[in-house]
């Protein structure tokens, strides 16, 4: 029997089941290559490589929200005054909620700490949605 396939070709039933086959394996080795990428990931964790990724990371975040908050707060017509004092607000506040997250997490454990951050969040979302303008 012939198949005929996208293309206008035309193959047989044994070829095609052959193709079927190799695709099956193909995804069998994805599940392996994602199994090897989660032991590696388990052997990044707590490594200095990884502290080094994560604090670029957080550290371009915040260059990235500096530089586009800025230009954002001024096409929405504020003053260039007050765009930067709302970056230098937010610089200066995350500098004392790190201190405090920190303190904390020493105390309860970086996991519960984490946890109770990520319940609070929702909560600090639906306050900055429900604020009124500014001035």
């Amino acid at each position: 029997m012939m198949i005929k396939r996208s293309n206008g070709s035309k193959i047989s039933s044994e070829a095609a089941l052959e193709a079927t086959i190799q695709t099956s394996h193909k995804g069998l080795d994805a599940t392996k290559r994602l199994q090897t990428t989660a032991e590696s990931m388990n052997r990044l964790k707590g490594s200095y490589f990884s502290y080094f990724l994560m604090f670029n990371f957080y550290y371009l975040a915040w260059a990235l929200f500096s530089a586009l908050i800025s230009v954002y707060l001024i096409g929405l017509g504020f003053s260039a005054g007050e765009a930067s004092f709302v970056v230098s607000v937010s610089f200066f506040a995350s500098m004392l909620t790190q201190l405090m997250i920190g303190s904390m997490a020493d105390k309860y454990g970086s996991k519960q700490v984490s946890s109770w951050m990520l319940l609070e969040q929702p909560w600090a979302v639906l306050f900055s949605c429900f604020a009124g303008p500014y001035g």
